[in-house]
């Protein structure tokens, strides 16, 4: 059990602060033929809550077969996988990587990471220094950051 003054405790506190502040959601919905009949597979994924779990997105096609109750390992999965995703209601920065109908999951996965860690630094320097701009304080802000990354390596250790 964690405890107040334990350094994951303190850094998953940070972690579920930072989640309050953005929310990335996104709809995904494939539309294929099986069996002569129209189908519609979708899904309203909380991206947020999908990269804490693994640090990455998962599958996309895998993702949205479980949800629907689609085998992985069937003919529907299959000729569902030979149609395109279509994406919408796109919350959060997560909006900026949809471009021409598909998904930059490697950007957003990028972001999202930068985001966190960037975002945990600013909440700390906003709360205990009272410093609303941290870019404003460069030599400070190196400071928090690398404190952040030797936290996060103890703890993976």
């Amino acid at each position: 059990m964690q405890k107040q003054g334990d350094n994951a405790y303190y850094f998953q506190s940070i972690w579920k602060f930072i989640g309050l502040l953005v929310i990335l959601t996104i709809d995904a919905r494939i539309e294929f033929s099986f069996k002569g009949e129209q189908h519609s597979a979708i899904v309203h994924m909380d991206l947020d809550k999908l990269m804490r779990t693994k640090n990455e997105l998962p599958e996309f096609y895998e993702y949205i077969a479980v949800e629907n109750g689609i085998g992985v390992h069937t003919y529907e999965f299959e000729l569902m996988k030979t149609e395109p995703i279509i994406f919408d209601e796109l919350t959060g920065f997560a909006k900026e990587y949809l471009k021409d109908g598909a998904f930059d999951v490697k950007g957003f996965e990028e972001r999202w990471r930068l985001e966190n860690e960037y975002g945990a630094i600013r909440s700390i320097a906003k709360k205990v220094l009272k410093i609303s701009d941290l870019d404003m304080h460069p030599n400070l802000k190196l400071a928090l950051e690398e404190a952040f990354e030797a936290g996060r390596n103890s703890i993976e250790k």
